[in-house]
């Protein structure tokens, strides 16, 4: 599999290709994910920014030099490199990750924060 991800990578590389149909996009991501044990490296990144693909990611925790987060939309927990994220991102902020680049969601980040503070709240009522 891992030949046939570095085939299509440079295939896409090496024909100029923008952007792909959004779904075969989201495949490949999966794909690229499964093989990469959840760590994204520069060829994913750069593969990404042809493919278009937006994924969102929330942070769980940081670990030395790595922030875990869950994909939100399988997820897996994939760690990645603080280098990557923004300097001021925090245990809970939604991440956007699109055009290889992290960006913090703030109001995503906020929407999943008072949604987590009302269902404590409703808890001990």
């Amino acid at each position: 599999m891992k030949l046939d991800l570095e085939r299509g990578f440079n295939y896409i590389k090496n024909n100029k290709i923008e952007k792909l149909n959004d779904m075969f996009a989201n495949k490949i991501m999966e794909k690229l994910l499964e093989n990469k044990n959840g760590s994204l490296n520069n060829m994913d990144i750069e593969l990404s920014k042809k493919l278009g693909k937006v994924s969102y990611f929330t942070i769980d925790r940081f670990e030395n030099n790595f922030a875990v987060c869950e994909n939100r939309e399988t997820s897996e927990f994939v760690n990645i490199s603080k280098d990557d994220i923004p300097k001021e991102a925090i245990v809970g902020d939604i991440l956007k990750y699109t055009e290889g680049k992290f960006k913090i969601d703030k109001e995503q980040s906020k929407l999943v924060s008072k949604r987590i503070k009302n269902k404590m709240d409703n808890l001990w009522q």
